[in-house]
Parts: C-alpha cells; sequence; structure tokens
C-alpha cells in the first residue's frame, strides 16, 4: 500500500470509500493502534484508508492515526488528508461554498500555516508554527490537475445544494452581495495557504486578519500535527462553510464529495 487516506468525519470516510475501484476486506490494527482500516484500489494503485475516532477529531489526534498508518503499512509514499474546511473568499479568489481549497507551498509557508501558535511581542502578536511541506514530488503532479480558480474536471457524486444556500456574511453580521458563482456545473478549486489550528475559527475578524497576513484560503483543523510527523501530506479542504458562526451543515455531503473527487483525480494524475 503506497496511498494513506485520512479522514476526520464519518461524511469524509463515506465519501473516500465510495472513490474505490475495488474495495477489499477492514483490518483494525494492533497494540495500540486502534485504527480501523479499509483497504482498495484506485486504478493501480493500493489505497488504506481510516478515519479519527468518532469524537475525537483534532490535530493531537489526527497525528496519532498518522503515524499508526505509517507503522502498519510503512511503503506509503502518498499522503491525503480529504475532507470539510471553512473557506475565506476575498477580492482576488472568489470562493464559493462546495469549492475545493488544496495546500500549496506559497512564500514562507509550506501550504499549512498554523494560525493559534506564537508569541506577544512588542508589534503584536507573531506566529511561529512552522509545518512541513507536503514532499516535492507532489507538489509538481499539481500542474496537471485543474488550473487556481478552474472547474474540477470531474464532478463530485453528490448532488449540488442550491445556489440561493450559498451566503457569506462579514464581520458586520450583514450580508455580502456577491456575483453569482455559477457552480451547478461544479465546483472550482484553488491553491495556496491554508491554516490550521487546534479550535475551529467562526470569527471573521480573525479570517480577515489571516487573509491580510498570510494569504490564506480556508481554515481547518486536523492538520497542524499531522504536518509535523514524516506523513506525506497532501491537505484537500472541500468548503461547506466560510469559517464563521454560520454553520451550514447541508453542504456538508457534497463539500466531502468534491474533495474526495479532488483527490481520486489527483492519484491518477501521478506517474
Amino acid at each position: 500500500y503506497t496511498v494513506g487516506w485520512i479522514c476526520a468525519l464519518g461524511t469524509e470516510l463515506y465519501a473516500a470509500r465510495a472513490m474505490l475501484d475495488q474495495q477489499y476486506d477492514t483490518r483494525l490494527g494492533e497494540g495500540h493502534d486502534q485504527n480501523f482500516y479499509y483497504r482498495g484500489q484506485i486504478g493501480s494503485r493500493a489505497v488504506v484508508i481510516t478515519c479519527l475516532p468518532v469524537g475525537e477529531t483534532g490535530s493531537d489526534m489526527a497525528a496519532v492515526v498518522a503515524q499508526g498508518m505509517m507503522a502498519k503499512f510503512p511503503n506509503i509514499k502518498i499522503g491525503l488528508m480529504a475532507g470539510i474546511g471553512g473557506g475565506l473568499p476575498h477580492e482576488e479568489h472568489d470562493i464559493k461554498l462546495g469549492d475545493v481549497v488544496v495546500s500549496k507551498p506559497e512564500g514562507i509557508h509550506g501550504g499549512v500555516v498554523q494560525y493559534d501558535t506564537g508569541k506577544y511581542t512588542t508589534e503584536g502578536f507573531l506566529r511561529t508554527g512552522f509545518l512541513n511541506a507536503p514532499p516535492r514530488e507532489l507538489w509538481a503532479v499539481l500542474q496537471s490537475m485543474p488550473a487556481h480558480g478552474h472547474r474540477l474536471t470531474n464532478n463530485p457524486s453528490e448532488t449540488y445544494p442550491r445556489e440561493k444556500l450559498d451566503q457569506l456574511y462579514g464581520a458586520d453580521r450583514k450580508e455580502v452581495k456577491r456575483k453569482p458563482g455559477c457552480r451547478a456545473a461544479g465546483p472550482h478549486v484553488f491553491y495556496g495557504t491554508i491554516a490550521s489550528g487546534k479550535a475551529l475559527n467562526k470569527d471573521p475578524a480573525k479570517g480577515g486578519i489571516l487573509i491580510k497576513e498570510h494569504g490564506v484560503l480556508c481554515c481547518e483543523m486536523e492538520a497542524t500535527d499531522l504536518m509535523k510527523t514524516t506523513f506525506p501530506c497532501l491537505v484537500i479542504r472541500g468548503i461547506s462553510d466560510y469559517a464563521d458562526s454560520y454553520k451550514k451543515g447541508n453542504w456538508q455531503a457534497y463539500v466531502a464529495a468534491s474533495a474526495a473527487r479532488y483527490a481520486k483525480d489527483f492519484l491518477s494524475e501521478i506517474p
């Protein structure tokens, strides 16, 4: 098994397993490893998928799960963390609900920045969390994928929720008027920095700071410690909300399927 795929939620696991061309039996880890491993095939690649335990989401558990997977399947060369995240749209990147954001190294960041670790200085809060970048071999494959802001090549298996359910609110809690997304034909893909933290960000003001300081496109809470391990990880997030208190659960199945679809297309492009 050369591909390891980690999910945080049952919805994400369902979407990931749906991408397998062939499914084999499920294995349980040994000793302290309590992971359930769902094995299968995508094209010519043997893929193993696992999910964080129910009720134990977060970066600490993601790192533990990854280490268990790497110990049981030592030939893993390609790691995927595909699932749900909160989007941070702004003028340069017209991110809509249902779109996909993929971690890509830019500037001083390796694709993921830890936004809640740092120190206070006379100039304010200085973030010091540094996370590993995906293996360079995986960067090269991104060149064969849909370009930044373009539509996903293959549509997700789930039905697209109606566009009128896609509403963005500013820090003043007023709805932001935007041009139609025209996403019924399929989600668009964006590449850049993903912000990861120990706690879920629901503050639009903090999101604005992350955009200004780091050009962040998405927030999530599983990749922080995962990116500090040897797991060779690319983070793929379907946008189910806008990292605010206005949660839109009716998008989760669709965006999990969008992220999983991108992951499968990505694997098919690797020589």
